[in-house]
């Protein structure tokens, strides 16, 4: 029975991620803190949970996350790659902005949402219009 369970469990969870667009690649929405390891920032979302996932931006995009270093923000974001379990690279910060945490709803303040898929892999996937 306890299988059973777990079984179950474990599919309603991958079914879930599979529903808010976790494997595909495009425009996402971050909702969570700005946490450095080493000399690497990061946005983490579930901090702290079994559902933690750290969104890194690659080398060039490490500034824009500067001036937020340990505060609750918002931003949006455009992953190149799938996210990998608990990981994702962060191709390019598109805007990022201080957010306040409801502590009344703290299981709604952070996460991830696809806003607009894009082809994953080619520099190409970020660009909105003709290339030039």
């Amino acid at each position: 029975m306890l299988r059973i369970l777990a079984a179950i469990s474990c599919f309603s969870f991958l079914l879930c991620l599979a529903s808010r667009g976790a494997f595909a690649c495009g425009i996402y929405e971050l909702t969570g803190w700005v946490r450095a390891q080493g000399e690497e920032l990061r946005i983490v979302t579930a901090e702290a949970t079994a559902s933690e996932t750290r969104f890194t931006p690659v080398a060039r995009a490490q500034h824009r996350l500067l001036p937020y270093r340990d505060a609750f923000v918002r931003a949006e974001v455009l992953l190149r790659q799938p996210l990998d379990g608990t990981r994702a690279s962060v191709a390019e910060v598109r805007s990022i902005e201080l957010a306040v945490p409801d502590p009344l709803h703290a299981a709604q303040n952070t996460g991830y949402a696809l806003k607009k898929k894009r082809p994953c892999g080619s520099p190409a996937a970020g660009r909105s219009g003709p290339r030039k």
